[in-house]
């Protein structure tokens, strides 16, 4: 086992053929449900007011025709030069930090294992359980060798290894805006990136039930937003409605002789 106040420096590769790009998008703070105290002032709003002052956070803008997401670009090497564009959408940064990362690898009766995230600094790794053999029996924990992303060990064996390190990761806000012309997919988006010998896309996921309300024509608290995409047609605004005439009262005067040809 790595000693645990150990710090390993890990050193890129620089070989093309090795480059890659990791793609993520960053999940949205799910909102505070109402609770019911919550609901009864809404309520009490609505009835002295007309209107609700409270409310919890939509994610989206005011007017519920944009959202911002936050994606997150690990490159290696760390020195990989890569160009970034949005199908709807507008990008900014990025912000280049370095975060820490623990993972939990399984070793199945096979002797190698593999993180998630290129490796900046390896911290420390350790055994959480018992090891097993490939006959059952508790063996001792055998030492874990890193390179890179792959972690490996002398024999094949069963157990559960925890492995902190940081990794470099290059954070963009990205602003996505209601497509208006859309019948469906009102907040379609992707965030692409390419570089030499790669290219990698991310589809934008828009903020839980956004499609929805706008669909609707309401924000996230249920009220009523402008520009709903929703069009209701009366009987009255049909195209394809056959012509009708207004019923209307007319007298006729017929004559025996001439109009029923006896004359």
């Amino acid at each position: 086992m790595t000693d645990a106040n150990m710090v390993i420096p890990f050193t890129s590769k620089t070989t093309d053929s090795d480059a890659y790009l990791i793609l993520e998008q960053e999940e949205y703070l799910v909102p505070d449900k109402l609770t019911m105290l919550d609901v009864i002032r809404i309520l009490s709003d609505i009835v002295t007011t007309g209107e609700s002052t409270s409310s919890k956070d939509c994610i989206m803008s005011d007017d519920g025709m944009s959202f911002s997401a936050v994606v997150l670009a690990y490159p290696y090497p760390e020195t990989l030069i890569y160009n970034t564009g949005a199908v709807n959408g507008l990008l900014s940064g990025p912000l280049r930090t370095l975060i820490t990362k623990t993972e939990t690898l399984k070793f199945s009766l096979g002797n190698t294992a593999s993180l998630k995230y290129p490796v900046h600094t390896f911290i420390r790794g350790q055994w959480l359980s018992n090891v097993y053999d490939v006959g059952g029996g508790i063996t001792s924990q055998p030492t874990v060798l890193q390179d890179g992303r792959e972690l490996s060990v002398d024999s094949k064996v069963y157990g559960t290894y925890e492995v902190k390190y940081t990794t470099v990761v290059d954070v963009y806000t990205m602003t996505v805006s209601l497509i208006l012309d859309a019948i469906e997919n009102f907040f379609q988006s992707v965030f692409y990136a390419w570089f030499d010998g790669g290219v990698e896309l991310l589809d934008i996921d828009p903020p839980p039930n956004a499609e929805e309300n706008w669909a609707n024509g309401v924000d996230c608290n249920g009220a009523v937003v402008g520009g709903s995409n929703l069009i209701i047609i009366s009987p009255d605004d049909d195209p394809y409605r056959a012509p009708t005439v207004g019923p209307a009262d007319k007298t006729i005067d017929l004559d025996y002789c001439k109009d029923f040809g006896n004359g």
